[in-house]
Order: C-alpha cells, then structure tokens, then sequence
C-alpha cells in the first residue's frame, strides 16, 4: 500500500495523548494560533514553516512539533515545550488524525482525482447523499470551489488543503453529524503528502490530460502521482473511466491484483462495468441511460455534455459501490443542479445563452465548446473568452488558444 493512514512505531515520535493535550488545536498556520495551540512547523514546497516559529510563539502557542530535517535547530529564546520529528512533512497528517482521533468509522470518504472533473463529481455527490440521506449536510465537501457543505462552501485557497487543516476540517465534519464526505484530491496534494492520514474508503478516477507539467516533470509522472490513491491502506472501492487511456491501464492493474478492493469501470465502451448506453440533449438538459452491475436505469438531468454523462456514471459508481441503492442513487442524481461555475448556464428572456466554466485545460475547453456547438442553433454564433493562469504550465497556452480557434466563431 502507499501510504499509512497511522503512526508508524518510532520511539522518536511524541504520544499521541501528548499531542492531544498539548494544545486547544493542531494548527500549521501561525497567523491562526490562539493561546495554548500546538503549531505544526513543516518544510514545504514554496516556503518553510519552521520560519514561523517566532510568530507562532508570539501568539501564543503552547506547544511546536518542527521538522527534525536539513540541520534546523531550535532557538532557547523559543520558550514552549516543543519535539523534533523527522520526515514531519511526511508525518503530519497521520499525527493530526490520531490525535483528533480517527473518523475512518463514522465518516465515508471519497476521494476523487484525475486532471477535469472533480468539482462535479464531489459537489453532484454531497446533493445526492444529502437526498438519499433526506438530511442536509450529510455529506461535506473539500475542494476548489471551498469546503464545507452544498450551499454554504467556505473559499479555499487550495484544491485539498494542508495535511493538519484537512484533518481539522474532517474532524469537524465529523462532529457535525455528517455521515460522508467528498473530496477533491489533487496530484499536488498526492505528492505532497497533504492527504497522509485520511481513511479513504472509495476512490473515483475522472481522466488524465495535460496539466501541471510546470510541477510534474512528464504526464508519465503525473499519472504516477494520481494512481497513488488507489493503491491507499484501507480502500474499499476504486470507480475508474475506462473511456480513458491510463484510466484502461489503472483499471486492468488493479483488477489483476491480489487484493480485496472492488474495482468498477465506468464510460461509454463496451467493456465498462458501469456503462453509459445513450445520452441525448433535450430542452430540460440531459437524459442518460445507464447499465450497472445493481441495475439499468434512465436519469433526466440539468446536466450538458458527453463529459458530463461520464461523471455522472462517476458519481452513480461511487454512491452503489457504497452500498447505496441503485434506484435510490440513480433518482438521486436525477434531481443534482450543476455544480458551481461547471458548465453554469444563464439565461435571460431574449438573450443569448452565457456558460460559464472552469475549463483551464485543452482538454476541458475542446469538451465544453464541442458541448456548445452541438447546442447552437443553426444560424447562431458561439463566442469563447478564455485564460490561463500565469503561474502555471505555459505549454498549454498555445493548445488551448487552437482549440478555441478551431470550435469557436468568435475568440
């Protein structure tokens, strides 16, 4: 397995009691101690938080676990009981998770990868649980968009937060009675140990194309990184596109392994165990038909896009693969709204239709305007108004200005 979701045996680390009682909360953000917190102070990948020590003690933390790596030494004018941990980078999220206590037994998580995606598949989960759960708040949500709950997110600064932040978040959802939870889980999070310590139950894989090569050397690695997560201690389940290229070969790897999880393909190939046998636009969205080992079915949805009958068979796997009832799931599903800012429509009586999506990738615009197209009516104009970060992969620049010359009237 990959990754350990406990504390290794190591006489150097602290109890985990200690850990527990040393401080009100675990906290690796010196700008949010309080009095009595305990500050976790991990080497990252832009800056040091070690460097914060000084502000964390400022503010009155009770208590510093810092990184034992790279010859640090702690300073005799940093007057608080503190411990060294090696690899603390590596350690903190299985630290923070035993000391707030586990959640593996009352919280379900899904974890859901991959390059597009992941906001719809997460955002159409927490409706779907909240309605099969006939309860608001059911499921929580981590992710671009925010964490937190569907219709309240609170604004996130990453996709999936640091690892002692993201263990804080679950412990609150935990305490707030919410039986799942749906996470976005990045390639950057993956690689940089954000997740350690997160009892992952079912896992989704929505697709691999071009992104963050300004991070990851190669899409060979990139991938690498992504299949990570379903190679997880303690996975139940993994729900895998097969429509895509690595998606076939992750799928294939795991089936041929040895272990107990419980592998589903989903996509529009023949071959797919939860297989998507026709979509049809209509005036109210979207109707999907669907073959599944639990049952067939048809969904009427608000949703547009074969993209988006793919995720939708995402969402369906990963509901059934948790025990949810097909039919129940699959109605459902049938009643979700768009997630937010993915393929959201406005429409205002005599004006032209505006769709505003997330698509930061060629592969997510060459989808969203190939959607539009089929769309637009005959004598129509589709027009496209697009960026690119500019602290990311530049090679996708050009790729995506092609493919928004090629499939729009207008750039």
């Amino acid at each position: 397995m990959y990754s350990q979701t406990a504390a290794p045996k190591n006489p150097q680390l602290p109890t985990l009691q200690h850990l527990a009682a040393a401080g009100e909360r675990l906290c690796a953000d010196s700008r949010q101690i309080r009095a009595g917190d305990t500050f976790v102070a991990c080497r990252g990948e832009y800056a040091d938080g070690r460097d914060y020590i000084q502000a964390a003690v400022d503010n009155g933390a009770g208590f510093v676990y810092w990184d034992a790596d790279g010859g640090f030494e702690w300073r005799p004018e940093w007057n608080v009981p503190n411990q060294a941990i090696p690899d603390l980078r590596q350690m903190a999220g299985i630290l923070a998770a035993e000391a707030y206590g586990s959640v593996s037994g009352s919280l379900h998580i899904i974890g859901v990868t991959g390059t597009n995606g992941k906001t719809s598949v997460t955002q159409w989960l927490a409706q779907a649980i909240d309605i099969l759960e006939q309860k608001p708040q059911s499921c929580a949500i981590v992710g671009t968009v925010g964490n937190g709950y569907w219709g309240s997110l609170q604004a996130a600064t990453h996709t999936t937060p640091d690892p002692v932040s993201l263990q804080t978040l679950l412990r609150q959802f935990q305490q707030d009675g919410a039986s799942h939870a749906a996470m976005e889980v990045s390639s950057h999070g993956l690689d940089q140990y954000r997740v350690n310590g997160t009892p992952f139950r079912t896992a989704v894989f929505t697709n691999l194309t071009r992104d963050h090569l300004d991070y990851h050397r190669s899409m060979e690695e990139y991938g690498a990184v992504k299949a990570r997560l379903f190679h997880w201690q303690g996975l139940q389940n993994a729900v895998i596109n097969t429509d895509d290229a690595f998606g076939q070969q992750l799928c294939a790897e795991l089936k041929r392994s040895e272990s107990s999880l419980h592998v589903y393909s989903y996509g529009f190939n023949e071959q797919a165990d939860i297989r998507i046998t026709r979509f049809a636009a209509n005036p109210q969205g979207m109707a999907i038909d669907v073959a599944t080992p639990w049952g067939s079915g048809t969904a009427q949805t608000r949703l547009l896009g074969r993209f988006n009958a793919q995720n939708f068979a995402a969402a369906l796997g990963a509901l059934c693969a948790g025990d949810c009832d097909f039919q129940a799931a699959l109605n459902a599903l049938s009643h979700i709204r768009p997630a937010t800012g993915r393929m959201d429509c406005i429409i205002g009586e005599g004006k032209p239709l505006v769709v505003v999506d997330y698509a930061h990738t060629p592969d997510a615009l060459e989808k969203a305007l190939a959607t539009l197209r089929e769309i637009k009516q005959p004598a129509g104009c589709l027009w496209c108004v697009f960026g690119c970060g500019g602290d990311r992969d530049r090679g996708k620049r050009s790729l995506m200005g092609e493919v928004a010359a090629r499939l729009a009237d207008k750039v």
